[in-house]
């Protein structure tokens, strides 16, 4: 007999990783497509060029590749990761990976 495994939708998560990341420079382009490509190795799916959507098996799962996400923030422009249980509202992903260039006035 085959065992099977009930996946509960409060335990089931998406993650999705939403940036703005300057392109004005050479550099600043450089790091955007590296950031990108991280993305996919991480095993996120493009929904739009700056939204991308990861499923995971569980919130600790979510939160091990969260962990990760920050580990490759661009020090320019601003990345939110939120979550997504099957059975619960979207609502953003504590810590909130922010990182804003300052204006100079």
């Amino acid at each position: 007999m085959k065992h099977r495994v009930h996946l509960s939708p409060y335990r089931i998560m998406w993650l999705f990783v939403m940036f703005d990341l300057p392109v004005e420079t050479g550099e600043q382009r450089r790091r955007a497509t590296r950031f990108r490509k991280d993305l996919l190795d991480l095993g996120f799916e493009m929904s739009q060029f700056s939204i991308y959507l990861k499923y995971c098996a569980s919130s600790d799962k979510a939160e091990s590749i969260s962990r990760r996400v920050q580990g490759k923030v661009s020090p320019e422009g601003k990345v939110d990761v939120l979550t997504h249980h099957h059975g619960q509202a979207i609502r953003e992903h504590p810590p909130l990976l922010r990182r804003r260039k300052e204006k100079k006035c």
